[in-house]
């Protein structure tokens, strides 16, 4: 299914927009993987850490709590709670990023939600359920919606590295990146992953 997609991309944009075509044909085929049911919650706590910061220090972050939660042996969910404020403070999270895990833990206490009642949802139900949950917002919700349950069609504009990318794919021409969004629909995920690597690897910003 994912090298159709990529012929599609390519078919779609060789004629009206050729940067794009170049940069999708350099990436080659990139993919999209729906994750386990039970995986969200963890998934979610690495997202809050990830906010308003480099991948780098995203991961150290999460390393550091991954690290905490095994040396007490307990499940991540079962350490998110406020007798560990100042051990997550310490694996270097925010006041207001500790604040919505603890919460996120609390609304899975509850059920208020889980990975299974978002799994059969659309883009707009879950950016529904998520953004209702303190901390997270729409690129919360869009990341989960695209990263998590591997949905093709989303794109966030909410998100640096797709605004830049996009503004120089499309000469920072606002109508030119309407057209290209409108062209690769139903597959926008799939164009924000080459535009995440092309950030990533500088092609983008020497193009």
């Amino acid at each position: 299914m994912t090298e159709l997609i990529h012929r599609e991309l390519l078919a779609r944009t060789e004629e009206s927009f050729p940067r794009v075509h170049q940069l999708v044909k350099r990436n080659g085929v990139v993919t999209l993987e729906k994750k386990d049911e039970d995986e969200l919650f963890g998934y979610l706590v690495r997202t809050v850490i990830g906010q308003q910061l480099s991948k780098k220090a995203a991961s150290t972050i999460w390393s550091r709590v991954t690290i905490a939660t095994e040396s007490v042996g307990c499940s991540l969910q079962e350490f998110c709670r406020d007798d560990n404020a100042d051990v997550l403070r310490n694996c270097g999270l925010s006041r207001m990023k500790i604040k919505a895990v603890i919460q996120l833990r609390k609304a899975f206490d509850t059920n208020e939600i889980s990975g299974s009642q978002l799994s059969g949802f659309g883009r707009e139900d879950i950016m529904s359920h998520i953004t209702k949950l303190w901390g997270f917002g729409q690129w919360s919700a869009d990341m989960v919606s695209m990263f998590f349950y591997a949905q093709p069609d989303v794109w966030s504009d909410k998100d640096a590295a797709l605004t830049r990318g996009m503004s120089l794919l499309s000469g920072n021409n606002k109508s030119q990146e309407d057209a290209i969004l409108n062209a690769v629909t139903p597959y926008k995920s799939y164009l924000a992953l080459h535009i995440w690597r092309g950030v990533d690897s500088g092609y983008l910003t020497a193009t």
